[in-house]
C-alpha cells in the first residue's frame, strides 16, 4: 500500500531498491550537483527539463518523452506540483521523491491515492549518504 514514507527505516528500504531514476527539473545548480553525486555512487540518471540544459546527463523535454523509471525525483516548487500531476501519473513511477524544501499535501495525497509511494522534503543525496 502506497504511503508517505517518513521514518528512517522506510527511507532506507526505498533507497536499497533505488537503481535508476529520473530527475524532474534537472538543470545547472543543486539538481545537477545531486545528480553528479548520485552518479558517482553508481546510479543511472536521466533528466527532464523543457530547455534540456547540458548538464552532463541525457535530458528529455517532458516525462512523456522519457523512458519510464520506477523513481521520479522532483526539483520543482511545491506550489507548481499540481500542474504536473497528470504528467507524473501518466509516467507511472512507483516512488516520487520531493527534494528538500518541496512539499505539497494535495499532490502527495493524489499520488498516494493512485498507489505511488512518496518521500517529501528530503534530499535524496543526503539520505543516501547517511546510509552508506
Amino acid at each position: 500500500m502506497a504511503k508517505l514514507n517518513e521514518t528512517p527505516s522506510e527511507i532506507s528500504l526505498l533507497l536499497q531498491h533505488l537503481g535508476e531514476f529520473t530527475i524532474f527539473g534537472l538543470k545547472e545548480g543543486v539538481s545537477s550537483e545531486v545528480a553528479e553525486v548520485m552518479k558517482e555512487y553508481g546510479f543511472d540518471i536521466i533528466g527532464i527539463h523543457p530547455r534540456q540544459p547540458d548538464v552532463g546527463f541525457t535530458q528529455y523535454v517532458s516525462l512523456e518523452d522519457a523512458p519510464s523509471r520506477k523513481t521520479l525525483v522532483m526539483f520543482r516548487r511545491g506550489d507548481a506540483l499540481m500542474g504536473h500531476l497528470d504528467e507524473v501519473l501518466a509516467y507511472g513511477p512507483e516512488l516520487v521523491w520531493l527534494q528538500l524544501g518541496i512539499e505539497n499535501e494535495a499532490f502527495t495525497n493524489a499520488l498516494i491515492e493512485q498507489g505511488i509511494d512518496v518521500v517529501s522534503n528530503r534530499c535524496i543525496k543526503v539520505e543516501y549518504r547517511k546510509r552508506i
